[in-house]
């Protein structure tokens, strides 16, 4: 959410007379947290795979249950 605020923001202000600028601004921010966005995605992978072991073998019978969004047990994730 902080890097969507972040994007609109800088789009607002330096989009309307300068978009590479707010192009290269932007991207300036987005590289520092690659390293963060790639721990949250082997935290999901790591979350998902646990859980698997509870539930994901429902997803066999059916369809229930839900990983890595797949299922139709899955509350606050879109499906695929």
């Amino acid at each position: 959410m902080i890097d969507w605020v972040v994007d609109l923001s800088v789009r607002i202000t330096l989009g309307w007379f300068c978009a590479p600028c707010a192009w290269l601004v932007i991207w300036g921010f987005k590289l520092p947290t690659f390293p963060i966005i790639f721990l949250g995605w082997f935290f999901r992978i790591l979350v998902e795979t646990m859980g698997l072991l509870v539930d994901g073998w429902m997803l066999f019978f059916g369809g229930s249950g839900c990983y890595l969004r797949w299922g139709h047990d899955c509350w606050f994730a879109k499906r695929f």
